[in-house]
């Protein structure tokens, strides 16, 4: 993987802002199959709104999409309290808005006052799901008691308890950090061009057509890599497809999607950026048949994880974790307890009133664009192990138990944009009801120090894998294709695509 290419839509492409050393490259022209309905990451939680806010909103902290490492971004450095409750960020000087406002400490708690404060003159009509999802609400139910700015330069945060959580979803789109100046001025108009600090700044927003930036005159760090991208919104992936022949596009985003599969298994020049989702095969431990901890070890060894990541197209790779590879706890070493032919008599003994049913998501995502081609090879695996399967559709989030008279499987598909291993049990928790598991996750949310939570993230880790809950199957990673034309020699982060 080359290390100028980075996760999202322009990032992908682009290269991660304060990486490149190369001199500017040509502009780039980015199609993407799905127009935002909105610009302001806090508000529209979308593929195509975070990857633009990646380059225009800094945040106070960021995440190396390779190694999932936290790196400062607008805060230079940060400290947690004994009790671990209380956050102090040291803000860089001479940051600048791209209007020329001052990046302070004022302006960090006019953000995060605007998302918390339900009679903040910014905070409008809302939701912020992230901020919803992530802090646990509004005004008194959110997890953060306060924001002060007790220097320009400082900002703390109160916290209701300790959670360890907080500096990797603060690297979240969700939180970048916007003008005050712009936010008063106008909220709608701030949704249709975000006003940051980040490498590049809006310059002209067609909606339903493109957006285009270009480099922000107020940034101080590396230059980014491009002096200019457009991210052009393509109806259709016929319409995409013609746009990569004709170079009226440089790339397109997720070519797994909506027919572009084949097309990318042509290209030599596919862009695979590094895995941020794992899918999962979760079991219905509360009903027969997968109450029983042996039926869901020989599923386990029944399913041919190869064959599922070979269904789920090129962004897809073995994984051997709940985890990703990369994340902090993961074992990576999960492996199965019985062999495939023990497994097949374990199955065959099952007997289920009807088929059981196998709950999948009906719509793609950048990260496993065909849910169902990935249910179907499951499925299939379990008829030829001898237990009747019948996958169907649902809207996410996939809720088990599920109707029916027997328990059910589900593929689920969690996003770790920051490399958060919180997302990754907060989404087994929602479908095990373990006393003993919900004990360590509290636990792992409220270390004090880096070895204290590796040692509860390693102990849910074995909760999962020795109660074999969920079925680790494949990492996911967003994937690009460049265009037949496009001159590699002008973009030399575009190397690991040759």
């Amino acid at each position: 993987m080359n290390r100028g290419l980075g996760l999202g839509i322009v990032l992908a492409l682009a290269g991660c802002a304060g990486w490149n050393t190369e001199p500017p490259a040509p502009s780039l022209t980015i199609g993407v199959l799905a127009a935002p309905s909105g610009l302001d990451p806090a508000l529209h939680d979308e593929p195509a709104t975070n990857a633009i806010a990646r380059d225009v909103l800094a945040t106070l902290v960021h995440v190396r999409p390779d190694t999932f490492a936290i790196e400062p971004g607008i805060a230079s450095s940060w400290s947690v309290a004994p009790d671990g409750t209380t956050w102090t960020f040291a803000l860089r000087s001479g940051v600048e808005f791209s209007d020329g406002s001052a990046v302070d400490a004022t302006a960090v708690k006019a953000n995060f006052d605007r998302w918390r404060l339900t009679k903040d003159p910014n905070h409008g009509d809302g939701p912020y799901p992230q901020f919803e999802a992530r802090f646990g609400g509004y005004d008194d139910a959110s997890r953060i008691v306060s924001v002060d700015a007790p220097t320009p330069q400082t900002v703390v945060i109160r916290l209701r308890e300790p959670y360890a959580p907080l500096l990797r979803d603060l690297a979240l789109p969700a939180f970048g950090i916007g003008s005050p100046k712009a936010l008063a001025y106008s909220l709608p108009q701030y949704d249709e061009a975000p006003t940051g600090s980040g490498p590049y700044r809006i310059d002209d927003v067609a909606a339903l057509d493109h957006v285009t930036l270009v480099r922000n005159p107020q940034w101080t760090q590396a230059a980014p890599a491009f002096a200019s991208s457009t991210i052009r919104f393509i109806p259709d992936a016929p319409t995409a497809r013609l746009s990569l022949e004709k170079s009226d596009v440089d790339a397109v985003f997720d070519p797994d999607s909506a027919g572009l599969r084949d097309a990318a298994l042509r290209s030599e020049r596919l862009v695979r950026a590094p895995s941020s989702a794992v899918a999962l095969l979760a079991f219905d431990t509360t009903r027969p048949p997968f109450d029983d901890e042996r039926l869901r070890r020989a599923i386990w060894a029944a399913v041919d994880a190869g064959a599922v990541a070979r269904a789920a197209g090129t962004s897809a790779a073995v994984a051997h974790d709940v985890l990703l590879p990369s994340m902090r706890g993961a074992a990576g070493n999960w492996t199965s307890l019985a062999d495939r032919t023990a497994a097949r008599a374990t199955l065959r003994t099952v007997r289920a009133a009807a088929p059981i049913a196998l709950y999948y998501p009906q719509a793609g995502t950048p990260a496993l664009a065909d849910p169902s081609a990935v249910a179907q090879e499951i499925a299939g695996e379990l008829r030829t192990a001898g237990l009747v399967v019948d996958p169907r559709p649902t809207s996410p989030p996939i809720a088990l138990p599920a109707p029916g008279t027997d328990g059910a499987l589900g593929l689920i598909v969690v996003d770790c944009p920051t490399g958060e291993p919180d997302d990754v049990f907060s989404a087994v928790g929602n479908l095990w009801s373990d006393p003993e598991y919900r004990r360590l996750l509290a636990a792992s949310r409220a270390a004090g120090n880096d070895h204290t939570r590796d040692a509860a993230l390693r102990a849910l880790d074995r909760a999962v894998r020795d109660r074999a809950v969920v079925m680790p199957l494949v990492d996911l990673a967003p994937v690009s294709v460049l265009a037949p034309a496009i001159d590699l020699d002008a973009y030399p982060m575009f190397e690991g695509a040759r």
